[in-house]
């Protein structure tokens, strides 16, 4: 897909890249393949049909006779004489988004005409569209799905639902500069007066305890900062442009997750360890930063992506399912839904769970490797092939391991652009072929503008060095490269202190710990850890796993006092 669209005096122009469209990336990932199956076999659920087509045409041959896409024709054939594909506009939004994916694979011209009567029936009934709090709060996907196809198309009319959604939909780009929740909302307000409140307010945002409760949702906050990216690039706007970036940082100060994220939906509870972490909250986000890589250059983006992508996804799939809640320190793999408000709610259910974390995975995948004006850009080293456009020549990139091969037949000069994360240390470095190794800034986008031949292959020497994160209440958190490691434990034998700094030792990341006593858990989650606590028996050293490979455990963890 062109950076640029055709109608090209839109500030659309101004992407810094874009994510492989449908098609472009084989890839061989479990948890992919996990999520695919779940969504494969539950296709009577509308919001499954575009990221399971999205992920089928990751993993499969021939996506194109899979389940998944005779669905979505069909619902092009049944598409109604004004337009329309579902008489309800949720369900409408997503049954578009998954004809969009459907186009990305296959280019065919009557799935944009079929998009293009789609968004005429919107205009029809726009009153309706803007009337549903679902779509104007969440305004998001609608918005991803035409600022798409007015990328392929640049039809004026496309551009103008874009802005009316920008005039009437919820103002999350102000709400993202001057967040400035920062402790957990049951301790602001009972939750008795708040739901009592709110529903005086008959579900406007504008309400005082209406806002106050959408404001603190992780899923919603989210999906604001993916909007006021999108609408960035249909306004040029500095403020939208700058609000996932500006807000992002005061809400992980205050509720960031140790595995990435947020806790608390559907309301922020601070980042104890104790406070839940939605699976659609843990979706949501890696949709924002996917969104947010395209419209800036923003390698944090990239960091916090896959620090979700390794931990919380990945903890997220439990046997035969997606779980709803985790916790950092869990003593079950499914601990419930307790301290959460509206836990039983339609936006963190089963269906939204699944949904949202596959939607947000498979974008994560597409935006390993984006394209860019001048190349592309490599943001995760996920084990695939993608095929990508190198100086306007037809390329195969294959990721193997830390190496980045490049297949073609013309010598081409072009750059390819490679994230480095932050959490590196000096004896990172990248290196063409045999050539001198460079090192490179952590945080940072290191670029490489040559002239690629045939077979050259570029190395990323990236250790995953172990290091500790300072937490909640004094604690500590161990980090390998991005994957946040664990203690497995028992729930007859899990409260431990950390007894010292954590050592890798035959390539295994060991920590001393000692029991203490003042430490309890309500049914399977520990309280609130007790600070600097007194340990009450002997040392030992343990082995630490990664957090997305564990189910009952402690991934943050009090200091004892010597």
């Amino acid at each position: 897909m062109s950076l640029k669209p055709i109608y090209g005096k839109a500030p659309m122009t101004d992407l810094k890249a874009l994510a492989l469209r449908c098609g472009r990336l084989s890839l061989q990932d479990e948890n992919a393949g996990k999520l695919y199956a779940l969504l494969s076999a539950r296709l009577d659920c509308v919001p499954f049909w575009a990221p399971a087509f999205r992920l089928a045409a990751m993993l499969k041959n021939d996506p194109m006779q899979e389940m998944c896409a005779r669905v979505i024709l069909d619902a092009v054939a049944a598409q109604q004489a004004n337009g329309a594909y579902d008489e309800a506009l949720r369900a409408d939004v997503d049954k578009a988004s998954a004809v969009w994916a459907m186009y990305e694979m296959t280019a065919d011209k009557a799935l944009v005409e079929s998009l293009m009567r789609w968004c005429a029936h919107l205009d029809a009934v726009w009153a309706d569209v803007m009337g549903n709090t679902d779509i104007r709060v969440c305004a998001a996907d609608l918005l991803d799905v035409l600022c798409n196809l007015y990328r392929v198309t640049g039809k004026k009319a496309v551009l103008k639902l874009c802005e009316r959604i920008r005039q009437e939909g919820m103002n999350w780009t102000g709400v993202l500069h001057t967040f400035s929740v920062q402790r957990p909302m049951k301790r602001i307000m009972p939750v008795e007066e708040l739901l009592d409140s709110m529903s005086q307010e008959d579900g406007t945002e504008n309400g005082f305890y209406t806002r106050q409760y959408m404001t603190c949702r992780a899923d919603l906050l989210a999906d604001g900062a993916r909007s006021s990216a999108l609408l960035s690039t249909i306004s040029g706007n500095g403020q939208e442009y700058a609000a996932a970036a500006t807000g992002w940082k005061k809400i992980a100060r205050y509720h960031g997750a140790a595995c990435g994220g947020t806790t608390g939906d559907p309301t922020l509870e601070g980042n104890a360890p104790s406070a839940a972490v939605s699976t659609a909250s843990v979706g949501a986000w890696l949709e924002a930063f996917a969104a947010q890589l395209e419209t800036n250059d923003d390698a944090w983006a990239g960091d916090e992506m896959e620090k979700l992508m390794v931990n919380a996804a990945s903890a997220a799939l439990c046997d035969g399912g997606v779980l709803r809640f985790q916790r950092v320190n869990s003593l079950g793999a499914d601990a419930g839904d307790w301290g959460c408000y509206y836990a039983a709610a339609e936006s963190v259910g089963e269906v939204a769970s699944m949904a949202r974390l596959a939607r947000g995975y498979a974008d994560a995948l597409q935006s390993a490797v984006m394209t860019t004006p001048a190349g592309i850009r490599v943001n995760m080293l996920v084990p695939g092939s993608y095929t990508v456009r190198l100086g306007g020549e037809a390329a195969k990139v294959t990721v193997e391991g830390n190496q980045v091969k490049v297949s073609l037949k013309k010598d081409t000069e072009a750059a390819m652009t490679i994230r480095v994360p932050g959490w590196v240390d000096d004896s990172a470095y990248i290196r063409v072929n045999e050539d001198g190794a460079d090192s490179v800034k952590p945080g940072t986008f290191f670029a490489i503008t040559r002239v690629w031949h045939d077979g050259d292959t570029v190395t990323v020497s990236f250790p995953e060095t172990v290091r500790v994160e300072k937490g909640y209440h004094q604690s500590l958190c161990i980090y390998q490269g991005s994957k946040l490691m664990a203690m497995p434990v028992t729930r007859a034998d899990w409260a431990y202190a950390a007894a010292g700094e954590p050592e890798k030792v035959d390539g295994q990341v060991m920590l001393t710990v000692v029991p203490v006593n003042d430490w309890r858990a309500a049914g399977l989650i520990p309280f609130d850890m007790p600070i600097c606590p007194e340990h009450s028996g002997e040392k030992k050293t343990v082995a630490l796993k990664p957090y997305g490979e564990t189910a009952v455990r402690l991934a943050q963890f009090p200091r004892s006092v010597d």
